[in-house]
């Protein structure tokens, strides 16, 4: 099973360059397609959680331009030797650890990618007004609510089969339709999950609240670029698991459990199951070898006329 990143970082967590490009590997399924729209599509989202003035707006996709520059010519090959490795070792058994290994091997991966963008961020953060800062917490808001509403259904035998329904649609993108053990191996990690999802939120909301008095700190003591940097990083570990709000040994538990859960469905996964998870990510890794063999002057033109058209 392909490794995640972080639990969606990958997805929508900091400053929107650093969660951008933690995002990126996450989204292979439509990589190539949307790879080439990606700094005007980055620079939608962002503008969506902050409201960039001109100057901001400016200077944001001015460093998305450059950044997927670097990113496509330095970065894609080696994501596809790392599929290639990951299409390797899921050709037979594997085991939780190995699962985990893979997963801390991907967020690895991701290192140079929010390191090349600290920088850009870093100046762009110390711009940020209070009503920017109010519209970002705001909008967090909302989406920790909407995934509230989509988690914690008030029957708990409901929201039992709700997370059930979720984890089995995760693993048929990757397997195709599971088989009746599978569910009931699904099922039953479900009930035994070191955290429930009403854990997961409140883990959310502490990771919100450190951020958002972070970023308002840095604002109101304006430190110097580099130790803005630094602070920056320390909120990117804090929402990749390296540095997990919650103690220690109950996130190496929750990290267990998920990776063992996934090499339990792997190994009873049949030749067909294999064959599909194997399809899945050699179209991935074809995909992110095609990109990075395109001509950088090509790639920095179509990078630029997606710039110019906002």
């Amino acid at each position: 099973m392909k490794p995640h990143p972080s639990n969606r970082f990958f997805n929508r967590c900091i400053i929107g360059f650093s969660v951008f490009a933690m995002g990126l590997l996450g989204g292979c399924s439509a990589f190539k397609l949307g790879y080439g729209q990606g700094p005007s599509l980055a620079h939608w989202w962002l503008d969506g959680y902050v409201d960039f003035d001109a100057s901001q707006s400016q200077r944001v996709k001015g460093e998305l331009q450059r950044w997927f520059a670097w990113h496509q010519q330095s970065q894609l090959q080696t994501y596809a030797a790392h599929l290639a490795q990951t299409r390797g070792e899921t050709a037979q058994a594997v085991t939780g650890e190995r699962l985990c290994r893979l997963s801390e091997a991907t967020r690895d991966l991701l290192v140079p990618a929010v390191e090349r963008v600290l920088p850009t961020a870093a100046e762009v953060v110390l711009t940020l007004t209070p009503a920017q800062l109010d519209r970002l917490d705001a909008r967090y808001k909302d989406r920790t609510a909407d995934l509230r509403a989509e988690v914690l259904q008030n029957d708990p035998q409901e929201r039992h089969q709700a997370a059930v329904r979720r984890a089995s649609k995760r693993y048929e993108d990757f397997y195709g339709k599971l088989s009746s053990e599978q569910r009931q191996l699904i099922d039953a990690a479900q009930r035994a999950a070191p955290v429930d999802a009403a854990a997961s939120l409140e883990r959310r909301h502490k990771r919100h609240e450190q951020m958002m008095a972070e970023l308002r700190a840095i604002v109101r003591e304006q430190p110097a670029p580099a130790r803005v940097q630094e602070r920056l990083r320390a909120l990117v570990r804090r929402f990749d698991g390296r540095a997990p709000v919650e103690p220690v040994a109950q996130a190496q538990a929750l990290a267990a459990a998920n990776c063992e859960m996934a090499a339990r469905v792997h190994n009873t996964s049949s030749p067909q199951q294999r064959q599909f998870l194997a399809e899945k990510l050699k179209g991935w890794e074809d995909d992110l070898r095609a990109l990075a063999a395109e001509p950088a002057a090509t790639a920095g033109a179509r990078a630029a006329s997606l710039v110019a058209a906002q």
